[in-house]
């Protein structure tokens, strides 16, 4: 019996050897990690490449193969967790949208009705709305800034960039309700010190956002993002980790994509990317029959009685894992 495992043992070396240098999937790595021991695994690990690769899995492989895929089964959009929200902005007619949350590309513009003046606002925050109509009026009124201020040779056009944003996964202050003033306090800040005693309407929080020290407070908290209320309609959200946030077309998903899967920032949208567009592989399954011939084949092999059903549990995980992998074509333990 220890033959027959040293022999099994020595067949998955040899495999995870000629894998050296890929990335594994979570469930491969597990029955490595198992049959052979971390410790030997660690000391026969290269740096992954830095595109995913998988040979069953081509719609994963970069993000130019996944933005296809994406295109070929648009639903995948509407599936993506995450409510619906946009961002207005204005970019030079030969600029294409951006498919990231840019900061840089995100400045705002204040305007002063009474003096007839505007003025560019950098934020830390990356801001967007429930409303597309009022992406659509911040959009309008940076274009007109830029026109006239920044580039007048160069004519500017308005953009209204979908994202999604899964508010259940981050951490938000949420300023859109009723104790809004006690949530500022809860984390140290005050309406009354920042405008006044009976100065201030709760639709104007977002002013507080321009404030650097304020970010920097947020951020020193773990907060992801804030929630207000905009002043037209609405709800708007200032985000400050915007890897919560993922540009809502197919180039936009696949790029945050590959992003997360590199370096961990979004599981949750990794998770719904392969659930949707990795191939489904189903479990290996031996019928009553040959679930009995695999038992009996380990019976002669010299199994003892009370080891062959663990053993024969083993090998069927072990060629759904080989299987999952695209390492074998082999639908049972039998077969294989």
């Amino acid at each position: 019996f220890q033959e027959v495992l040293d022999a099994i043992s020595e067949a998955f070396r040899s495999v995870y050897k000629s894998l050296t240098g890929k990335e594994l999937t979570p469930e491969l790595r597990k029955m490595f990690d198992d049959i052979l021991g971390k410790e030997e695994l660690s000391t026969n690990e290269t740096t992954p490449t830095k595109e995913v690769s998988s040979e069953g899995n081509s719609a994963l492989r970069d993000v130019e193969s996944t933005v296809k895929a994406i295109e070929k089964n648009p639903s995948v959009i509407n599936k993506i967790i995450g409510d619906e929200y946009y961002h207005g902005t204005s970019l030079p007619k030969s600029e294409p949208d951006f498919t990231t949350a840019n900061k840089d590309k995100g400045v705002g513009v204040r305007s002063n009705a009474f003096m007839g003046t505007s003025r560019e606002q950098k934020s830390p925050f990356f801001f967007i709305t429930s409303e597309r109509d009022v992406a659509n009026d911040f959009a309008q009124a940076k274009k007109e800034y830029h026109d006239d201020k920044v580039k007048p040779n160069e004519k500017h056009t308005s953009r209204i960039i979908p994202f999604k944003f899964n508010e259940k996964n981050s951490k938000i202050l949420d300023l859109t309700k009723d104790d809004y003033e006690f949530v500022l306090q809860e984390i140290g800040e005050s309406p009354i010190d920042f405008f006044g005693m009976g100065m201030y309407e709760q639709d104007q929080m977002w002013e507080m956002l321009d404030e650097p020290k304020f970010a920097e407070k947020l951020k020193s908290l773990g907060y992801d993002a804030v929630k207000f209320i905009e002043p037209k309609r609405g709800i708007g959200i200032a985000v400050l980790n915007t890897d919560k946030i993922v540009n809502s077309t197919p180039k936009g998903i696949a790029e945050a994509y590959h992003k997360a899967k590199k370096d961990g920032s979004n599981p949750e949208l990794v998770k719904a990317v392969e659930d949707l567009l990795a191939p489904k592989v189903a479990p290996t399954t031996n019928t009553e029959g040959e679930t009995q011939t695999t038992e009996a084949q380990l019976q002669e092999f010299g199994v003892p009685e009370q080891d062959v059903k663990p053993v024969t549990n083993v090998l069927t995980a072990m060629v759904d894992g080989l299987r999952k992998a695209g390492l074998t074509a082999a639908k049972t333990v039998g077969e294989w």
